[in-house]
């Protein structure tokens, strides 16, 4: 067909029309996807501003449904109100103000106090069969034929650590405990511990009392388990947890709190006091507000967090406080006081010898040996005595509160008031009118293992100046005689 023929005039007139036909085909599908990918983003916007102001109807203060979600999640694996595990063992470093010079320098003493050889690395797990056993271990008494011990001299028990296959052991950090004792006089002394750093130990006790004296070694952790609890005292202090009742109306709830709480769980209230720098933090309530605590009790202990190849490093009666036999005699006589002084053989070199217990006990009774006299009141009127015209203030836990119990037990003058306080917790009080005698007790602040306390600040406070403050008014001492301190 040529170009200039009429049919080809034709087809090109009408050529025009199919293209236009087709772009109309199109723009007409495209209009009803549109139509759609419009109805569905109305829908999504309908749908999200709904949910956004459901949200906004909620109190400000209540997670999001995604943190409420995760924490179903974590709950159906995690028991109730126990923190989850942190493996930044540095969560701790904010605790209370800022220390002073002085007491950064007492810290670092302290720190330096509980410093402990641990066993050597290990490039794999710890294996029971290669940890200290009691059973295989033993120690020796130097005790030789014609040998005479005396008051004053000292004694040294040598003390060799073998593992459960009965090998010696090459390197320290054991935690053992050594006394002197004897049933028969009542009479007892801790004796000293030295590392040799090499599986051996030496044990050396002051001779205090004329008669039988009987040493005992106990091994309390292994090396290796004390490694373990290293690691748990500096990646889980929290492990053991405290916690806070907070309420306000109808509505209450329950938080944990500690000494120092990991901040990347939630926000926390912060309760450190501000005239002794205590850290105490409670984790804040998802509605409430840190304002709305009411008391403070204890919580529990974090379980489970032992290893499988860490649990049979605390077994109880095999390697947890478990006495070492001797190889030999256990037991020595001892002579009063020699008249001349005789230099006594000891495999420890003399400078390295630092033994000055602070007491022993001699019939059942202590004995101090840095020169304070110990006054003995085995008659409630010798109590009274020292008592009369003063105020004592009793300030601590069960072991204070179970001295006011004895008091009260012992001296029959001592009427205690009816403060209607719960039983255990006190504050607690007891007056003798006859003798002006005004007993006061009152538990300290958190930490503390109580049922339940109140939150409410304590009325007494202690400074390292000695003074007590209570309510406003201050004394010089824990005890008060009326116009003098003591």
């Amino acid at each position: 067909m040529m170009p200039s023929s009429p049919q080809w005039t034709a087809y090109r007139e009408m050529e025009p029309d199919r293209g236009t036909h087709k772009k109309g085909t199109l723009c007409r599908k495209l209009s009803k996807y549109a139509v759609i990918f419009l109805f569905l983003a109305v829908f999504g916007l309908i749908f999200l501003l709904h949910n956004i102001s459901t949200i906004e109807n909620w109190n400000c203060h209540t997670v999001s449904a995604l943190n409420q979600l995760q924490s179903r999640i974590q709950s159906s694996f995690i028991p109730v109100n126990v923190p989850t595990f942190n493996h930044n063992h540095t969560f701790c470093a904010h605790l209370g103000q800022k220390p002073s010079p002085e007491d950064e320098l007492e810290e670092r003493y302290l720190l330096d106090s509980i410093a402990w050889p641990g066993p050597p690395p290990r490039s794999s797990p710890v294996v029971l069969d290669q940890t200290s056993d009691p059973v295989h271990s033993l120690f020796t008494l130097p005790i030789k034929e014609g040998r005479e011990w005396h008051v004053g001299d000292q004694l040294e028990a040598l003390v060799q650590m073998h593992d459960f296959q009965g090998r010696p052991k090459l390197y320290g950090g054991d935690f053992l405990l050594a006394r002197l004792h004897s049933p028969d006089l009542g009479a007892g002394v801790a004796g000293k511990v030295l590392d040799h750093r090499n599986g051996s130990y030496s044990a050396l006790f002051p001779l205090l009392w004329v008669g039988s004296a009987q040493v005992e070694v106990t091994l309390v952790h292994s090396s290796e388990a004390v490694a373990v609890l290293r690691r748990l005292r500096e990646e889980r202090p929290d492990r053991v947890f405290f916690e806070s009742l907070f309420r306000s109306g109808s509505h209450s709830e329950t938080t944990v709190c500690n000494m120092c709480l990991p901040t990347v769980r939630r926000p926390q209230c912060n309760y450190t006091d501000l005239s002794t720098g205590e850290p105490w933090y409670c984790y804040k309530p998802k509605v409430l507000g840190c304002d709305t605590r009411i008391n403070h009790a204890k919580g529990g202990y974090v379980k489970n967090l032992l290893t499988n190849k860490e649990a049979p490093l605390f077994q109880s009666g095999v390697n947890l406080k478990v006495h070492i036999h001797a190889s030999g005699p256990d037991r020595i006589n001892v002579l009063p006081p020699r008249k001349d002084r005789v230099e006594v053989e000891s495999s420890v070199k003399p400078e390295a010898i630092k033994l000055a217990p602070s007491g022993y006990y001699y019939e059942e009774s202590w004995r101090p040996l840095n020169g304070v006299t110990m006054r003995q009141f085995n008659e409630s009127s010798a109590i009274t005595q020292c008592l009369k015209d003063k105020v004592i203030y009793m300030y601590g836990d069960s072991t204070v509160r179970q001295w006011f119990e004895h008091l009260l037990a012992f001296v029959p003058e001592l009427k205690q008031f009816n403060l209607h306080s719960l039983k255990n917790i006190g504050p607690f009080m007891a007056m003798d009118s006859t003798h002006n005698i005004l007993l006061k007790y009152r538990c300290h602040g958190p930490p503390i293992r109580f049922n339940t306390v109140k939150a409410t600040p304590f009325l007494w406070r202690c400074t390292y100046g000695g003074s007590v403050t209570l309510g406003g008014q201050c004394c010089d001492s824990w005890t008060e005689r009326q116009g003098q301190s003591l």
